[in-house]
């Protein structure tokens, strides 16, 4: 039963830190790209996209991360959420979903 309790001491306390480093904007922007790069590899595997630039639009309160094809077209996904940018709002290989 101790060793139940100290996993679960161990994962709320990795659960709080992860919490309190995506406030800053340094996690947040790697937050981003990774929930983008992520996005890409599940949908888009045929797809070689290269990372270019990440920005926070403070207007639209996302980030919008940009990929370059192979044949040199610009690509860019808004990443967006209340605190923790976690989901793709646009899509432009897909603008219907």
């Amino acid at each position: 039963m101790a060793k139940y309790r100290n996993v679960s001491l161990v994962l709320i306390i990795a659960t709080l830190v992860l919490v309190v480093c995506l406030q800053f904007s340094v996690f947040q922007r790697a937050a981003a790209r990774f929930t983008a790069s992520t996005y890409i590899a599940f949908n888009y595997r045929s797809i070689d996209l290269t990372f270019q630039t990440i920005e926070y639009s403070p207007q639209f309160g996302s980030y919008f991360v940009k990929y370059r094809d192979q044949e040199g077209q610009n690509v860019g996904f808004e990443v967006k959420s209340k605190r923790l940018p976690i989901v793709v709002v646009f899509d432009p290989l897909n603008p219907g979903a």
